[in-house]
């Protein structure tokens, strides 16, 4: 009788973990984002400096309003027209550098966006 005591206590607890970390999982899974929105402006004079921001959006269109943990990928099309200064998570600082059109693209998860900065 102790030996089946012991096997249900051991059961018993090996189940409750079991469960805990499923909850988690299903917890990050629900933060993926699915949605990106850059927000910033798409014109700028040459030397100047702008800020876009990646607004982040998950499978239920929520917004994730703090991104600890999310870090996206920013693409630059032409360093000629538009210079990198500092990427920061969920936001880019940029320099224009000449006169011209650049393509920036970030991509999070299955999400990708795009804004076309033109630069006078």
């Amino acid at each position: 009788m102790r030996k089946f005591v012991f096997f249900l206590i051991v059961i018993l607890i090996l189940s409750s973990c079991g469960n805990k970390s499923g909850n988690i999982n299903q917890n990050i899974k629900m933060r993926e984002c699915c949605t990106i929105i850059i927000d910033g402006p798409n014109t700028m004079e040459i030397g100047k400096t702008i800020t876009l921001k990646a607004i982040l959006y998950d499978k239920n269109n929520k917004r994730i309003k703090n991104p600890q943990n999310i870090t996206p990928n920013w693409i630059i099309d032409n360093n000629k027209v538009i210079l990198v200064k500092k990427v920061q998570g969920d936001w880019i600082k940029l320099k224009a550098m000449g006169k011209g059109k650049c393509e920036i693209k970030v991509m999070q998860d299955v999400a990708v966006s795009t804004i076309i900065v033109a630069v006078e």
